[in-house]
Order: C-alpha cells, then sequence, then structure tokens
C-alpha cells in the first residue's frame, strides 16, 4: 500500500487500449516504474512534451489528475475512445502547447458521438463528446478541463478553413479577448508538425465580437492541417484545434532568386514529389553546370 502520491510519466508513443500501460516514475522514462501500474486516487498521470497517447474504447484513470505536455488522441471511428477520470475531485490540465483531438490511426479527425472524455463524478462531473472535443479550447471550460487554471486570453467562437480554386480561406472569431496580443496562425502537412505561416493581432481586452481571417495563398497538394495559437501581452500562449482541408489543385514549382547571384537559390512545391528528384541548372547560354 502506497504512502504517498506517486507521480507517473508518459514518453514516446504508446496507446492505451482498454487499459494504462507504460508508465514510469522518472521523468525521462528511463527507469523506476511499472508497465501497467494500479493507480491510487492521489496520483497524477503527466504526458510529457512529445510523447503520444492514443486512447482507444474506454480507459479509465483512477488518479486525481492528468497532466498533458504533449498529444492526446481520442481514436475515432470503429474503435471509438472514452477517457474517464472517475475521482470527483479529478482535473485534466491541458500545459500551453499540448494537443487534444480525435485521431483515425492515420490524420486528425472529427470526433464522432462515442468519443468522450468525461472527468469527475457526481456533481462535479463533466461530459465531453463529438464537436466538443473538437472545440474544447473555446468552451467555457470548468476548472476540471482547464489550462493552469488561468484565465483565458480569448474566447474563441470558432475556427474554420475552405478550399478556393487556389487558395485555401481561413477565418475564426472570437467573443472576448482579455490582455490579448495575437494569433499565431500554423500549417503542417500531417497533422503534428507545425511552422507558423502568419501572425494576426488581436485587440487588447474587449468583450465585443472580432471576425479575422487569412487567406493561405500557397497550399499544399493534398492534406493540409491548421491551427490556431493565442499569445497574450504577458507571454501565455494556447492552442486552438486543428482543422484539416484536402487541396486538389494544381502542382506548382518555383525557383528564385531568377537569375540567381550563381551562389545561392531557394525551391519551392507545393506538392511531395514520389519519386527521386533532380534539379538541372544551365546558364544563360543554355549550358548545364549543375
Amino acid at each position: 500500500m502506497k504512502g504517498m502520491a506517486t507521480i507517473y510519466f508518459v514518453c514516446g508513443s504508446v496507446t492505451w487500449n482498454g487499459s494504462i500501460n507504460s508508465l514510469y516514475t522518472s521523468s525521462n522514462c528511463t527507469s523506476g516504474g511499472p508497465s501497467s501500474p494500479t493507480l491510487t486516487l492521489s496520483d497524477e498521470v503527466v504526458i510529457q512534451p512529445g510523447a503520444v497517447v492514443l486512447i482507444v474504447n474506454q480507459v479509465d484513470i483512477n488518479a486525481i489528475k492528468l497532466t498533458v505536455y504533449g498529444t492526446l488522441y481520442i481514436k475515432d471511428g470503429s474503435n471509438p475512445g472514452k477517457l474517464t477520470l472517475p475521482n470527483n475531485t479529478a482535473t485534466v490540465v491541458l500545459q500551453p502547447g499540448s494537443v487534444l483531438a480525435c485521431y483515425n490511426g492515420t490524420t486528425v479527425v472529427p470526433c464522432g458521438s462515442s468519443d468522450q472524455i468525461i472527468v469527475g463524478s457526481g456533481g462535479n462531473k463533466f461530459i465531453y463528446n463529438g464537436s466538443e472535443i473538437d472545440q474544447v479550447a473555446a468552451l467555457p471550460r470548468p476548472t476540471t478541463l482547464d489550462n493552469l487554471g488561468t484565465p483565458l486570453p480569448v474566447e474563441l467562437l470558432f475556427f474554420k478553413a475552405s478550399k478556393g480554386l487556389k487558395k485555401i480561406s481561413l477565418s475564426w472569431a472570437t467573443a472576448s479577448e482579455l490582455n490579448f496580443d495575437y494569433f499565431d496562425l500554423e500549417k503542417s502537412s500531417d497533422g503534428k508538425s507545425f511552422q507558423s505561416i502568419a501572425k494576426v493581432n488581436g485587440h487588447g481586452s474587449t468583450n465585443i465580437r472580432h471576425d479575422y481571417s487569412f487567406n493561405d495563398e500557397k497550399p499544399l497538394m493534398g492534406k493540409n492541417y491548421y491551427r490556431l495559437k493565442s499569445v497574450d501581452f504577458d507571454g501565455y500562449t494556447e492552442y486552438f484545434n486543428v482543422v484539416m482541408v484536402d487541396f486538389d489543385g494544381k502542382k506548382n514549382f518555383s525557383i528564385y532568386p531568377n537569375p540567381s547571384d550563381g551562389i545561392t537559390f531557394t525551391t519551392e512545391t507545393n506538392f511531395s514529389p514520389q519519386n527521386r528528384a533532380f534539379i538541372a541548372i544551365y546558364s544563360t547560354i543554355g549550358s548545364e553546370i549543375a
């Protein structure tokens, strides 16, 4: 029998299919913990930065707290996921930079009606399912599903993307903003590794709705994933849900500067070549030089 609470850590990529496994008592996950521990209601589970946990079927975490620095995926499709923390004082803490989304084994997808996160019990029980999980960062959340209990810089109403002939249009709106500096719009080709493509200034502190938009003039062939990061004046950040657009426009290839200085140049495509690709460089008189 344990005499005190234990903090268990998760590293790497693991699947929790009906039960919890691969937990450690060392923060770098090198030693010190059982594969499938028996948790107590005073224990804490921490998903480390870079770790990815996939919930399949129903997983009960009999601990008082789940803290997410990495990625928590709820399985969607033929095997919906349900995550429960049945303690009536349980909390799920989404740290800045963490990801909460539904996943079909290949990509991020909209959550289904059977996908659920249930936190607490009795009068302190909160149930999130379907689109609520997709939009969890935009909900007026109780402390049971919160980012450190910090006042959120923005209350997001929606974030969506639509496909045009040569571009993808992003739009979103806020119902309120508090001490808010700007949005960082990020893009990914796989739904995991994101890069910033635009900075959109906010409105400080306001209780009036504000609408925002941005056009991605260089969409990738295939799936384009987008997410918003909000940044307040104090440096506090928060990530919102991921949206995806499957773009099927024309393949584009560009090289610049042209003409080159003869030393450096940059190439840019909106697709990944399926086979090994080569680039031939010619002089202004038509001779191949590389």
